[in-house]
């Protein structure tokens, strides 16, 4: 699957966003989200 490790790093960026801006997730989830689609789209 091409897209996985596009996905497993995103996650990461989530997760990470996610404990560093104090646990805002809308905000962590729109990051986390952005990257994954910047990714995909650079294939």
């Amino acid at each position: 699957m091409p897209g996985t490790p596009y996905a497993l790093l995103a996650v990461a960026v989530t997760a990470g966003v996610h404990l560093a801006l104090g646990r805002r997730t809308i905000l962590s989830v729109g990051i986390g989200t952005a990257v994954y689609v910047a990714l995909v789209d650079a294939l």
